[in-house]
Order: structure tokens, then C-alpha cells, then sequence
């Protein structure tokens, strides 16, 4: 984004455009395959010690019960 133009902009505005391009940019990690699951995430998770591995597999269930709404 050009910054001087973004001064000009107000706060709704930067987070409009911010927006759109996080939107593109998950587009195209989407299209590359450059992302993880959900259930992928909660492992690392884990094996950071950011979760209990007792706790993982019912956050791993509530997330496939939610993918399926």
C-alpha cells in the first residue's frame, strides 16, 4: 500500500483497504496450499504447551462439529 496515501485515508477507510488485502492475500495461500487445518493448529498448540494434550482431542471434535454447521 502507498503510504502517503494511506495518511490521507481515515480509520475506516485503512481498515477497509488492510482488509481487502489480507482477504487477498488468504486467497492465494488458499490457492498455493500454503496454510494449515484448524486441527493442525490445535497439535502445534500442543506441542507448544499452549494446551493440555487432556484437552486436545475434545478442541479437535468441537472444531469438525463446527466445520459441519
Amino acid at each position: 500500500m502507498n503510504t502517503e496515501n494511506n495518511n490521507k485515508l481515515g480509520d475506516e477507510e485503512k481498515f477497509i483497504l488492510e482488509l481487502k488485502a489480507e482477504i487477498e492475500q488468504a486467497k492465494e495461500e488458499l490457492r498455493t496450499g500454503n496454510f494449515i487445518t484448524h486441527e493442525e493448529m490445535l497439535i502445534e498448540l500442543e506441542q507448544k504447551g499452549f494446551i493440555k494434550r487432556s484437552d486436545l482431542d475434545l478442541y479437535i471434535q468441537k472444531a469438525l462439529l463446527t466445520s459441519k454447521l
